[in-house]
Protein backbone atom coordinates (compact mmCIF):
# COMPACT_ATOMS: atom_id res chain seq x y z
CA UNK A 1 0.00 0.00 0.00
CA UNK A 2 1.43 3.36 -1.03
CA UNK A 3 1.43 6.00 1.69
CA UNK A 4 0.31 9.60 1.47
CA UNK A 5 2.59 12.59 1.75
CA UNK A 6 3.78 13.58 5.23
CA UNK A 7 6.99 14.18 7.16
CA UNK A 8 6.64 10.83 8.91
CA UNK A 9 5.93 9.12 5.62
CA UNK A 10 9.04 10.62 4.06
CA UNK A 11 11.39 9.97 6.96
CA UNK A 12 10.23 6.38 7.39
CA UNK A 13 10.71 5.47 3.73
CA UNK A 14 13.99 7.05 2.71
CA UNK A 15 17.61 6.89 3.79
CA UNK A 16 19.99 9.80 4.09
CA UNK A 17 22.36 10.44 1.21
CA UNK A 18 25.23 10.32 3.69
CA UNK A 19 24.20 6.82 4.75
CA UNK A 20 26.76 4.26 3.62
CA UNK A 21 23.99 2.06 2.24
CA UNK A 22 23.08 4.58 -0.47
CA UNK A 23 23.99 3.12 -3.91
CA UNK A 24 27.15 4.04 -5.76
CA UNK A 25 25.17 5.96 -8.41
CA UNK A 26 23.86 8.27 -5.70
CA UNK A 27 27.32 8.88 -4.30
CA UNK A 28 28.60 9.62 -7.80
CA UNK A 29 25.82 12.17 -8.34
CA UNK A 30 26.71 13.94 -5.09
CA UNK A 31 30.42 13.87 -5.89
CA UNK A 32 29.74 15.27 -9.36
CA UNK A 33 28.02 18.28 -7.80
CA UNK A 34 30.87 18.64 -5.29
CA UNK A 35 28.37 18.85 -2.44
CA UNK A 36 29.56 19.08 1.13
CA UNK A 37 27.73 17.60 4.10
CA UNK A 38 26.40 21.07 4.99
CA UNK A 39 24.58 21.48 1.67
CA UNK A 40 23.33 17.88 1.66
CA UNK A 41 21.79 18.38 5.11
CA UNK A 42 20.44 21.85 4.32
CA UNK A 43 18.43 20.50 1.40
CA UNK A 44 17.69 17.16 3.14
CA UNK A 45 18.82 15.04 0.20
CA UNK A 46 17.87 11.39 0.56
CA UNK A 47 17.39 8.15 -1.35
CA UNK A 48 14.22 6.07 -1.79
CA UNK A 49 15.08 2.34 -1.76
CA UNK A 50 13.23 -0.28 -3.80
CA UNK A 51 11.37 -1.59 -0.74
CA UNK A 52 9.97 1.81 0.22
CA UNK A 53 6.23 2.34 0.68
CA UNK A 54 6.39 5.56 -1.31
CA UNK A 55 5.01 5.54 -4.84
CA UNK A 56 6.79 2.99 -7.03
CA UNK A 57 7.75 5.71 -9.50
CA UNK A 58 9.98 7.13 -6.75
CA UNK A 59 11.75 3.87 -5.94
CA UNK A 60 15.52 4.04 -6.47
CA UNK A 61 15.29 7.81 -6.82
CA UNK A 62 17.22 10.57 -5.14
CA UNK A 63 14.63 12.49 -3.13
CA UNK A 64 14.59 16.28 -2.87
CA UNK A 65 12.03 17.43 -0.26
CA UNK A 66 10.11 20.63 -0.98
CA UNK A 67 9.10 22.68 2.05
CA UNK A 68 6.74 25.60 2.40
CA UNK A 69 8.09 28.92 3.63
CA UNK A 70 7.19 27.90 7.19
CA UNK A 71 8.91 24.55 6.90
CA UNK A 72 6.01 22.15 6.33
CA UNK A 73 6.65 19.30 3.91
CA UNK A 74 4.72 20.28 0.78
CA UNK A 75 6.11 17.70 -1.58
CA UNK A 76 9.18 16.05 -2.93
CA UNK A 77 10.92 15.53 -6.23
CA UNK A 78 12.47 12.23 -7.25
CA UNK A 79 15.36 11.95 -9.67
CA UNK A 80 15.86 8.53 -11.22
CA UNK A 81 19.49 7.95 -12.15
CA UNK A 82 18.77 4.75 -14.09
CA UNK A 83 16.42 6.26 -16.68
CA UNK A 84 18.37 7.18 -19.81
CA UNK A 85 17.17 9.27 -22.74
CA UNK A 86 19.49 10.85 -25.26
CA UNK A 87 22.45 10.06 -23.05
CA UNK A 88 21.12 12.07 -20.11
CA UNK A 89 20.56 10.02 -16.97
CA UNK A 90 17.72 12.02 -15.52
CA UNK A 91 14.02 11.94 -14.96
CA UNK A 92 12.09 13.96 -12.42
CA UNK A 93 8.85 13.02 -10.70
CA UNK A 94 6.95 15.64 -8.68
CA UNK A 95 4.71 14.84 -5.73
CA UNK A 96 3.04 17.92 -4.24
CA UNK A 97 0.25 18.46 -1.78
CA UNK A 98 -2.99 19.67 -3.41
CA UNK A 99 -3.03 23.45 -3.79
CA UNK A 100 0.66 23.58 -2.96
CA UNK A 101 2.43 26.86 -3.64
CA UNK A 102 5.82 25.45 -2.66
CA UNK A 103 8.98 26.19 -4.62
CA UNK A 104 12.11 24.06 -4.40
CA UNK A 105 14.76 25.91 -2.40
CA UNK A 106 12.59 28.80 -1.20
CA UNK A 107 12.51 27.54 2.39
CA UNK A 108 16.31 27.42 2.48
CA UNK A 109 16.87 30.60 0.46
CA UNK A 110 14.13 32.86 1.81
CA UNK A 111 16.15 34.98 4.22
CA UNK A 112 19.03 35.29 1.76
CA UNK A 113 16.59 36.43 -0.94
CA UNK A 114 15.07 38.96 1.42
CA UNK A 115 18.48 40.33 2.40
CA UNK A 116 19.56 40.73 -1.23
CA UNK A 117 16.11 41.80 -2.50
CA UNK A 118 16.92 39.53 -5.41
CA UNK A 119 16.12 35.92 -6.24
CA UNK A 120 18.09 33.92 -8.78
CA UNK A 121 15.79 31.47 -10.55
CA UNK A 122 17.25 28.47 -12.35
CA UNK A 123 15.65 25.54 -14.13
CA UNK A 124 17.31 22.55 -12.53
CA UNK A 125 17.78 21.26 -9.01
CA UNK A 126 21.45 20.58 -9.75
CA UNK A 127 21.82 24.29 -10.57
CA UNK A 128 20.40 25.25 -7.16
CA UNK A 129 22.58 22.79 -5.28
CA UNK A 130 25.78 23.71 -7.07
CA UNK A 131 25.28 27.47 -6.73
CA UNK A 132 24.31 27.09 -3.06
CA UNK A 133 27.41 24.98 -2.48
CA UNK A 134 29.51 27.74 -4.03
CA UNK A 135 27.91 30.38 -1.81
CA UNK A 136 25.09 31.82 -3.96
CA UNK A 137 22.33 31.15 -1.45
CA UNK A 138 19.48 33.30 -2.83
CA UNK A 139 18.61 30.76 -5.53
CA UNK A 140 15.54 28.61 -6.24
CA UNK A 141 14.40 26.27 -9.00
CA UNK A 142 11.37 26.24 -11.27
CA UNK A 143 12.10 22.53 -11.83
CA UNK A 144 11.80 22.85 -15.57
CA UNK A 145 8.30 24.32 -15.65
CA UNK A 146 6.55 27.66 -15.36
CA UNK A 147 5.68 29.04 -11.95
CA UNK A 148 2.02 29.28 -11.02
CA UNK A 149 0.51 32.53 -9.80
CA UNK A 150 0.53 31.07 -6.29
CA UNK A 151 4.24 30.30 -6.45
CA UNK A 152 4.98 33.78 -7.78
CA UNK A 153 3.03 35.20 -4.84
CA UNK A 154 5.20 33.14 -2.46
CA UNK A 155 8.36 34.58 -3.99
CA UNK A 156 6.86 38.09 -3.76
CA UNK A 157 6.91 37.76 0.03
CA UNK A 158 10.68 37.98 -0.04
CA UNK A 159 11.75 40.32 -2.84
CA UNK A 160 10.79 42.71 -5.61
CA UNK A 161 13.45 41.60 -8.05
CA UNK A 162 14.16 38.29 -9.76
CA UNK A 163 17.02 37.29 -12.02
CA UNK A 164 16.26 34.50 -14.46
CA UNK A 165 19.31 32.32 -14.93
CA UNK A 166 17.95 29.75 -17.34
CA UNK A 167 19.80 27.32 -19.58
CA UNK A 168 21.53 28.95 -22.54
CA UNK A 169 19.90 26.80 -25.21
CA UNK A 170 16.94 27.89 -27.31
CA UNK A 171 14.40 26.09 -25.12
CA UNK A 172 15.79 27.64 -21.96
CA UNK A 173 15.77 31.15 -23.38
CA UNK A 174 12.18 30.81 -24.63
CA UNK A 175 11.17 29.60 -21.17
CA UNK A 176 12.93 32.57 -19.61
CA UNK A 177 10.99 34.96 -21.85
CA UNK A 178 7.66 33.40 -20.89
CA UNK A 179 8.56 33.41 -17.21
CA UNK A 180 9.78 37.00 -17.43
CA UNK A 181 6.34 38.09 -18.62
CA UNK A 182 4.70 36.31 -15.67
CA UNK A 183 6.94 38.01 -13.14
CA UNK A 184 6.48 41.42 -14.74
CA UNK A 185 2.72 40.92 -14.48
CA UNK A 186 3.29 40.02 -10.82
CA UNK A 187 4.91 43.39 -10.12
CA UNK A 188 8.56 42.32 -10.15
CA UNK A 189 11.61 43.93 -11.63
CA UNK A 190 13.12 41.25 -13.85
CA UNK A 191 16.62 40.64 -15.14
CA UNK A 192 17.66 37.85 -17.47
CA UNK A 193 21.12 36.33 -17.78
CA UNK A 194 22.02 34.26 -20.81
CA UNK A 195 24.33 31.36 -20.02
CA UNK A 196 26.93 31.04 -22.82
CA UNK A 197 27.53 28.00 -24.96
CA UNK A 198 24.00 26.61 -24.57
CA UNK A 199 24.95 25.30 -21.12
CA UNK A 200 23.08 25.00 -17.84
CA UNK A 201 24.25 27.20 -14.94
CA UNK A 202 25.74 24.12 -13.27
CA UNK A 203 27.71 23.12 -16.36
CA UNK A 204 28.88 26.67 -17.05
CA UNK A 205 29.92 27.51 -13.48
CA UNK A 206 31.47 24.13 -12.69
CA UNK A 207 35.08 24.63 -11.64
CA UNK A 208 34.71 28.40 -11.19
CA UNK A 209 35.30 30.14 -7.88
CA UNK A 210 32.65 32.10 -5.97
CA UNK A 211 34.41 35.32 -6.99
CA UNK A 212 34.29 34.34 -10.67
CA UNK A 213 30.61 33.42 -10.43
CA UNK A 214 29.73 36.68 -8.67
CA UNK A 215 31.70 38.67 -11.25
CA UNK A 216 29.81 37.01 -14.11
CA UNK A 217 26.44 37.62 -12.46
CA UNK A 218 27.30 41.25 -11.67
CA UNK A 219 28.17 42.20 -15.25
CA UNK A 220 25.45 40.12 -16.89
CA UNK A 221 22.32 41.53 -15.27
CA UNK A 222 20.99 44.63 -13.57
CA UNK A 223 21.33 44.43 -9.82
CA UNK A 224 18.30 45.52 -7.76
CA UNK A 225 18.40 48.63 -5.61
CA UNK A 226 18.46 47.86 -1.91
CA UNK A 227 16.52 51.04 -1.10
CA UNK A 228 13.33 49.26 -2.17
CA UNK A 229 11.09 48.27 0.70
CA UNK A 230 10.97 44.54 1.34
CA UNK A 231 7.46 43.38 2.28
CA UNK A 232 7.02 42.27 5.87
CA UNK A 233 6.25 38.62 6.52
CA UNK A 234 2.45 38.30 6.80
CA UNK A 235 1.27 37.12 10.20
CA UNK A 236 -1.20 34.68 8.65
CA UNK A 237 1.68 32.68 7.20
CA UNK A 238 2.94 31.92 10.69
CA UNK A 239 -0.18 30.03 11.72
CA UNK A 240 -0.62 26.30 11.38
CA UNK A 241 -3.44 26.53 8.86
CA UNK A 242 -1.59 28.66 6.33
CA UNK A 243 -2.99 28.05 2.81
CA UNK A 244 -0.03 26.11 1.40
Amino acid sequence: MEESLSDNNLNNNIIGILNSSAPDEVQQYIQGLELTEETILRYELAYCPANSLLEKCLHENIIFPIRSVIGDLDGYIGRNLHWVKGGNMMKYTDRLNPKSHAVFGLFQAGEHIKKANNCYIVEGIADVLYLAEKGILNVISCNGSSFTSGQIAMIRLFCHHVTLLYDGDNIGQKSAQRQSDSFLEGGFDVSCITIPEDKSPYAFFKGKSLEEIKAFLAVSAKEPTHEETIPSFPEELMCDDAPF
